[in-house]
């Protein structure tokens, strides 16, 4: 992936915009970005739902964020 690019795998749904919605478990988003914050905004497709969710920068799990 180039620098600023965004991939999914597994099976999505791509809505209007930027917006995509993960129609089976397992689904998975990668992002290749330099930049201080990275905003995600993620929900459940219904209300109530619960999933998990795993963030890892660099293959690793995020360290304490510096000020």
């Amino acid at each position: 992936m180039r620098l600023n690019e965004w991939a999914l795998s597994g099976e999505w749904d791509r809505l209007k915009n930027q917006a995509v919605m993960l129609n089976k478990p397992n689904g998975r988003s990668r992002y290749r970005f330099r930049a201080r914050d990275l905003h995600l905004v993620m929900g459940p497709r219904r209300p109530g739902n619960i999933g998990a969710i795993r963030v890892l920068i660099d293959a690793a799990a995020p360290r304490r964020a510096r000020k």
